[in-house]
């Protein structure tokens, strides 16, 4: 005779082990493996790092010339981020931190209440040429909301300031001074603290750019054109030349400030000496 060797566990018995799986599975994870997710101290260095140097950016493209900004709020604020990660990614404990915050908030204190603009000018159209009048810190329109005085740092690409020969009709020949670039990154701060009790809009840009677009020759005795490696240029009346005034603004009224990491707002309370005394 054929005996079924299986032996069948009873039905409560099969419905308590479905219950156990059923909540083992809806179970919430537990605190452990909430702090293995927690992010590092040099991953929060990193996010506060890229909220500031992110916080506010607009492109503009016409006239054959891309213009991109990207505004950090507060200087000081940025500058003790990249202290603050720097002492992150090299594994200080909380002492030798604050000891590190301390030394920069003396060193940069002037950057307080200065915003910082970082810039990529760039020329699109291989025909069109642009020039600035005056040097780079003189050329920028920072209307914070009253007009402050601009210098200009970290510059990369080929903008350069120099003397250029430009030949006129009529045999008048000129040295004139100017700016000239294809792709330029800078950033420009303010050489002094920004007041905006009003939430007045914040304008940025270019006072002004001499725009030359170079005409199609038609014959080789054309007398017009531009050599920027000679530092020429020909064309009928420089001063005719059309001018352009590109400027984003912006309304600092409505900013919300990227959040300061709990680890570090302690560490600034203890290095800039408001720490509060416990009653």
């Amino acid at each position: 005779m054929y005996h079924n060797s299986h032996r069948w566990l009873p039905l409560g018995s099969l419905l308590f082990v479905a219950i156990l799986l059923l909540t083992a599975f809806l179970l919430p994870q537990t605190h452990a493996d909430d702090e293995a997710e927690a992010p590092t101290p040099v991953e929060v260095a990193n996010a506060y790092v890229k909220a500031l140097a992110n916080f506010k950016e607009d492109v503009s493209e016409e006239h054959g010339l891309r213009m991109q900004v990207k505004v950090i709020p507060d200087s000081l604020q940025y500058k003790i981020a990249l202290e603050y990660r720097r002492c992150m990614r090299g594994g200080y404990d909380d002492y030798k931190t604050t000891k590190e915050i301390k030394k920069a908030l003396k060193e940069h204190k002037r950057l307080a209440d200065r915003p910082m603009f970082r810039f990529l000018i760039e020329a699109t159209d291989p025909r069109v040429h642009y020039f600035t009048e005056k040097p780079l810190d003189k050329a920028m329109l920072l209307k914070l909301p009253k007009k402050k005085k601009a210098v200009v740092s970290e510059e990369k690409g080929n903008y350069v300031f120099a003397t250029w020969s430009v030949d006129q009709s009529e045999g008048r020949y000129w040295k004139i001074p100017l700016g000239y670039f294809r792709r330029h990154r800078f950033t420009v701060q303010p050489t002094a603290k920004v007041r905006n009790k009003k939430d007045e809009p914040f304008e940025v840009g270019f006072v002004s750019l001499v725009k030359y677009e170079q005409p199609e020759k038609t014959h080789y005795l054309d007398r017009y054109g531009i050599n920027a490696t000679r530092k020429e240029i020909k064309v009928d009346e420089f001063k005719e030349l059309p001018r352009i005034h590109p400027k984003f603004t912006f309304h600092p009224g409505s900013w919300e400030l990227p959040k300061v990491p709990e680890s570090l707002a302690k560490i600034l309370e203890e290095a800039s000496g408001k720490k509060k005394k416990k009653k």
